[in-house]
């Protein structure tokens, strides 16, 4: 009976430390599984052998005993967090981390965004934009929707001559650059229901690109003038009526402790 109630503590203990571990997992998070890794391996790629490769990541407990999740606001050095997604791509569960790739770029009106949707609204009613159905974006800079990966990226700019705005692709991230990651579309095609196989809705995703300039400071508490801005690329996404907003891939860790 004692050794039954040791064992009923101790084993309370560490579903308490996993749980809390867990939780200690910040939003900005990615799923990793090595055995997603399609190349064949003798033996197969392992947990330990993936934190052997990837030291200093700051883990949690993954739901399988073959998974664990990386927090990557907790990164050593921020600035090699996108060379660290490309390089990893391939052990990335992108269905399950999904949500929370969405949740780093989405702009909820409801949380202090509006200033970036209306503007992005102005520049889009102005003609400001480049707007391409999911359908183009596959087709045009050769997105394969079933695998995405971190090696596949959206850049939009403004041309030096004509000033209008330009999207292109790219297969690594550039800093300074506006980026929208393959990962990114992956997931919010996914939240609205859409997979692989729907290509007959592809057509009625539309997304619009364009770039904002957001005011920062301003000279006087009774004045509007602005006399700082950040440009930012936006990216409108509508399907059946709905609209939603997300902004672009900078500095990751950097954009996502302003949300």
């Amino acid at each position: 009976m004692r050794q039954l109630f040791l064992l009923t503590i101790l084993c309370t203990t560490l579903l308490g430390v996993l749980t809390k571990s867990t939780a200690q997992c910040g939003p900005y998070r990615l799923y990793i599984n090595p055995l997603l890794v399609r190349e064949s391996r003798n033996p197969p790629y392992s947990i330990d052998q993936w934190k052997t490769d990837n030291p200093g990541m700051y883990v949690c407990p993954g739901e399988t005993e073959n998974e664990i999740i990386v927090d990557l606001a907790r990164f050593e050095a921020p600035k090699n967090v996108p060379s660290w997604r490309e390089n990893n791509s391939s052990f990335i569960d992108f269905e399950k981390s999904r949500d929370y790739i969405r949740n780093a770029h989405f702009l909820n009106p409801a949380e202090d965004y509006m200033t970036e949707i209306e503007l992005t609204e102005e520049r889009i009613n102005e003609g400001d934009f480049v707007g391409l159905t999911f359908k183009e974006l596959v087709d045009r800079f050769n997105i394969d929707y079933a695998n995405p990966s971190y090696k596949n990226y959206l850049r939009v700019k403004r041309t030096t001559i004509f000033k209008n705005i330009k999207v292109s692709s790219r297969d690594e991230f550039e800093e300074g650059s506006f980026l929208f990651t393959s990962p990114l579309l992956y997931s919010i095609m996914k939240d609205i229901g859409i997979t692989e196989s729907n290509t007959d809705e592809f057509g009625k995703c539309f997304f619009s690109f364009t770039i904002i300039a957001v005011p920062d400071l301003y000279t006087k508490k009774d004045t509007q003038e602005a006399i700082n801005y950040t440009y930012k690329a936006m990216m409108k996404f509508t399907y059946k009526g709905k609209n939603y907003y997300y902004d672009f891939s900078d500095d990751p860790i950097r954009s996502l402790l302003k949300k």
